[in-house]
């Protein structure tokens, strides 16, 4: 083979690696000295947890980041005792870090970690989302609802469902709304606000 044929093959497998090592490099990752932001995320989570009393269980935090928009969220400890009478007061269940770039379009909760203490009637199933940052002050209030799985059907994707085995499970949806199902839940619900 001659140079001139070679040139277009090795320039095509050094393109490859380039795309390869900037398509795996950690795009979570900080400076040097600093932790990835995922680890950071994690506990400040945890922190905000510990200072109402909570604790994240192992392996249900979640992580996800676009560009300067990056958002971590777990269901607090204890959470699928809960019935209609500790909603109808109001319980926390979930721990949320959300960040998004100072110049971004501001979410429904400015940037920070927080706790959510879900309270709903329980006529309705209807009621409020509050956001309690470490230091116990309500940061936002947004709708929540409480629904059977069966309810949902059209709202949410199939997958969404947990059922057995004390699964909890904290989602993200589409419209910004954030989904907790827990299997321990009598009767069964899923929440979203």
């Amino acid at each position: 083979m001659t140079v001139s044929r070679l040139a277009p093959w090795l320039l095509a497998a050094l393109l490859t690696c380039t795309i390869a090592l900037w398509v795996t490099a950690d795009a979570s990752s900080t400076p040097d000295g600093e932790p990835p932001a995922e680890a950071k995320a994690f506990a400040q989570l945890a922190a905000v947890a510990a200072a109402h009393g909570h604790a994240i269980p192992d392996g249900l935090a979640r992580y996800a980041h676009h560009g300067d928009a990056a958002i971590a969220h777990a269901p607090l400890d204890g959470i699928a005792g809960y019935g209609d009478a500790d909603f109808a007061t109001g319980v926390l269940i979930m721990a949320v870090v959300l960040e998004e770039p100072p110049a971004g379009r501001p979410g429904r909760v400015p940037s920070g970690a927080y706790v959510v203490q879900v309270k709903l009637d329980p006529a309705t199933h209807d009621g409020t989302a509050t956001y309690f940052d470490g230091h116990g002050a309500a940061v936002a209030h947004v709708a929540a609802h409480a629904r059977a799985r069966d309810e949902l059907a059209g709202r949410f994707p199939a997958s969404l469902p947990v059922r057995g085995g004390g699964v909890t499970t904290t989602q993200i949806w589409q419209d910004g709304s954030y989904v907790i199902a827990s299997a321990g839940w009598q009767a069964d619900r899923v929440i979203y606000y």
